[in-house]
C-alpha cells in the first residue's frame, strides 16, 4: 500500500454552489433529549452505536459521582438507565445480542482504577465489569480507549504508559478480545522511548478487525503524528503509515462494513475523509476546520460529522463519489460526543451545556 494520500481539495461546502448532482441538504427532526441527570454541573463523556433495531450507548456525567447512564432510543425520545458502572465512557459498539463498553473505572470521586469493558445485554442485564488494566488507571497521562462487537464477541484497544520516563514515558497500544481467540492484555506497538502510540479506533466485521491510530514523535514537544492503520483478521496485525501528510494527522474515527473501511481524521486543523469503495482509496479534505470527526456509512451514503468553533458541522454524500453537501446544524459552544448511521439517516449526540440531545437527517435527494 502506498504511504501517503493524494488528497483532492475541496471547496468549502458552505461557501460555494453544489453541482447538480450533489445532494441537498438534509432537513433535521427537532432535538431529542437523550440525557439530562439533574445532578450534572459539567460536561461528560458518551458513545453509541446502532443495535438490534435501534441507537443504543452509554453516557457519563462526571458531577453526577461519575455515574454512567445507559440510553437507547430514536426521534420517538429515548429511554434512560443508571448503570452500575461509574468512570469516564472512552468506546462504545453494539450487535444484535448486546450494548458494549469500554471506559476508565472510576469511584464516586474519580479517582481512576483501570481500564475495563463490559457490557448490557439487550434483555436488560448489566454484566460485571472486566478488568483489563489497572496500569491504565495509575498512569500521569489519561488512557485513550475503543471497542468493536461483533456475533457476541468483542475486541478492545486501549493505552498504557511503558517503560521508564515518568509523565513522559511513552504510550503503547494493547488488546483484549473475544472475537476469535481470545486475548487478555496484549501489547500490540513496540516503539522506541520518543514515540506515542494514541486515540485508537476499531471496528468490526465479519473479516475481522480495521484499526486506526496516532503515532507521535517526541511528544513532550509536541513533535508531527502520522495517522496508522492496521488490519487482522485474527492472526495478527498488519500495519502500515495511513496519512503523514502535514504535521498533525490524528483523532481518527474508522469503521469497516461489509469488507469496505472508512476513516475521518484531522489533519492540521482540517478534517479528512477517506474510503475505498470504489476498490481504490479517495480522499476528501474539509475546508470548515474542526476536530472530534465520526464517520459512517448506510445506504450508499456516507456521513462526516465535527465540532466547530461555530457547532457541529454535518457533510453527506454519495460513497465513492467525493462530492459532499453540509451543514451547520447546531449551535456555537455545543459539541459533537458521536454520530450514529443507519436506515439512511444520521443521528447526531450532541451536548449542549449539561444536556445530551440527538437529531436525525431527514434525508433529501
Amino acid at each position: 500500500m502506498f504511504r501517503r494520500l493524494a488528497i483532492v481539495a475541496a471547496a468549502s461546502l458552505a461557501a460555494v454552489a453544489l453541482p447538480s448532482s450533489a445532494y441537498a441538504a438534509d432537513g433535521f427532526s427537532p432535538p431529542v433529549t437523550v440525557v439530562a441527570p439533574p445532578c450534572a454541573t459539567t460536561p461528560g463523556s458518551a458513545d453509541a452505536a446502532f443495535g438490534a433495531g435501534t441507537i443504543r450507548g452509554f453516557a457519563g456525567f462526571n458531577a453526577c459521582s461519575h455515574s454512567i447512564y445507559y440510553v437507547q432510543g430514536g426521534t420517538q425520545g429515548y429511554t434512560r438507565q443508571l448503570s452500575p458502572y461509574r468512570g469516564v465512557v472512552l468506546g462504545v459498539d453494539a450487535d444484535e445480542t448486546a450494548t458494549y463498553l469500554v471506559y476508565l473505572m472510576t469511584d464516586a470521586a474519580g479517582h481512576p482504577s483501570g481500564i475495563g469493558v463490559t457490557k448490557r445485554t439487550h434483555g436488560g442485564t448489566f454484566n460485571p465489569t472486566r478488568v483489563l488494566s489497572t496500569a491504565a488507571g495509575h498512569q500521569v497521562v489519561t488512557p485513550t480507549a475503543d471497542i468493536g462487537a461483533e456475533n457476541g464477541r468483542w475486541w478492545a484497544v486501549w493505552t498504557e504508559q511503558v517503560g521508564p520516563g515518568g509523565e513522559f514515558a511513552p504510550q503503547q497500544l494493547f488488546q483484549a478480545k473475544t472475537y476469535g481467540t481470545a486475548a487478555d492484555h496484549q501489547q500490540i506497538t513496540f516503539t522506541a522511548s520518543n514515540v506515542d502510540n494514541t486515540e485508537p479506533s476499531i471496528s468490526l466485521d465479519g473479516n475481522g478487525a480495521v484499526l486506526a491510530w496516532t503515532r507521535r514523535t517526541a511528544p513532550e514537544q509536541p513533535g508531527p503524528a502520522d495517522l496508522w492503520v492496521a488490519t487482522n483478521a485474527n492472526t495478527a496485525w498488519s500495519s502500515r503509515v495511513f496519512s503523514s501528510d502535514g504535521t498533525d494527522n490524528r483523532t481518527a474515527d474508522v469503521k469497516r462494513i461489509s469488507g469496505f473501511t472508512f476513516l475521518a481524521f484531522v489533519r492540521d486543523g482540517r478534517i479528512v475523509e477517506a474510503e475505498n469503495t470504489t476498490g481504490a482509496w479517495t480522499s476528501h479534505v474539509f475546508l470548515t476546520p474542526g476536530d472530534g470527526p465520526r464517520v459512517g456509512t448506510t445506504s450508499g451514503s456516507q456521513f462526516v460529522a465535527w465540532t466547530t468553533g461555530n457547532g457541529v458541522f454535518y457533510a453527506r454524500g454519495n460513497n465513492g463519489s467525493q462530492s459532499f453537501v453540509g451543514q451547520t446544524v447546531s449551535a456555537p459552544g455545543t459539541t459533537l460526543d458521536t454520530m450514529v448511521t443507519a436506515n439512511g439517516k444520521g443521528t447526531l449526540l450532541i451536548r449542549s451545556g449539561l444536556r445530551l440531545y440527538s437529531i436525525t437527517s431527514q434525508t433529501a435527494i
